[in-house]
């Protein structure tokens, strides 16, 4: 996994679905798979190894998303940043590898099944 899938975004966030919050709504961890755009695999973290780095995990629904959250490294160094993105990269455990291609495929037989 790289660590480029745990670089933050410009708000210091990188975005991902609460596993916690998608059991307790009856839903499977994997259930929005491949649905989340720019997503490179599907992966778990423990939150205390998230936390352990110094970043926060926070749930932050989000429209169309009742399971968003965020994982926030607010107030880190760029070096801080870089350090705790390759930790979490080689600490994930990879559920699925996303094939970007397939979803390429999916969403234009969809857009040409609307048109």
């Amino acid at each position: 996994m790289s660590s480029a899938a745990f670089r933050p975004q410009s708000d210091g966030s990188v975005s991902v679905d609460l596993e916690e919050s998608l059991v307790r709504s009856g839903l499977n961890a994997r259930s929005r798979y491949p649905a989340m755009p720019r997503a490179v695999a599907l992966v778990a973290h423990r939150v205390d190894a998230i936390t352990a780095r110094r970043a926060t995990v926070l749930h932050v629904p989000v429209a169309g998303n009742p399971h968003h959250g965020e994982i926030r490294m607010a107030g880190m160094t760029k070096a801080q940043i870089r350090a705790a993105a390759r930790s979490l990269a080689d600490q994930c455990e990879i559920l699925e590898a996303i094939d970007v291609d397939e979803v390429k495929r999916q969403s234009a037989s969809q857009r040409s099944s609307l048109n």
